[in-house]
């Protein structure tokens, strides 16, 4: 079936996932991609913090802007993306936060239940690690308590060091990791 659509085969490995099937995987030469850190949060006794000038919206459509500034995307990508948020029926925040009338960093926070997804965060390659991702973070986390969210996640690439860290001093745990096996790397 993927063969006939020209993609590869791409397996997630999950700590589900026996190791004899990641081992045939191998054997098979499916290779690893893209691990990933699964984090959480406990918001019970998070205290609200400010997030200097972060705005929320609750339409993509103004955001999404601000998204393809940021991560410098392109016109594909971006139509991928709104298909992507119209089926995401949850509460949805789409923050930006803004220096000097310019987008410089964005996130989408996805309430369900008592718990708050955080994705697409990222910061313009100028302004990165000068403290405006945490902010975003924080107003994120802030609307999320806001909203009645008990519990935050969110998804890193594993060897993102700079995201690591962050996430760690703002008190998120690493869950789990999961990868990715491909059949073939050439998409």
């Amino acid at each position: 079936m993927y063969a006939l659509q020209n993609l590869p085969l791409i397996f997630r490995m999950s700590p589900l996932a026996s190791s004899e099937l990641d081992r045939k995987l191998a054997e098979l030469g499916l290779t690893q991609f893209d691990f990933t850190s699964v984090q959480i949060k406990d918001l019970s006794h998070y205290e609200l913090a400010t997030a200097d000038c972060l705005q929320i919206y609750f339409d993509h459509s103004k955001w999404l802007d601000c998204f393809a500034q940021v991560f410098e995307t392109s016109i594909v990508e971006q139509q991928l993306l709104t298909k992507i948020l119209t089926s995401v029926v949850p509460v949805k925040a789409f923050a930006v936060l803004w220096k000097e009338d310019k987008p410089i960093a964005v996130g989408l926070a996805v309430l369900e239940g008592k718990d708050v997804g955080l994705f697409e965060i990222g910061t313009s390659k100028t302004y990165r690690r000068q403290g405006y991702a945490r902010s975003l973070m924080l107003g994120l986390l802030n609307w999320a308590k806001q909203q009645g969210a008990a519990t935050a996640y969110l998804q890193v690439v594993a060897d993102n060091q700079p995201a690591l860290k962050l996430y760690e001093t703002l008190g998120f745990t690493e869950l789990y990791q999961y990868f990715y096996r491909v059949q073939d790397l050439s998409f």
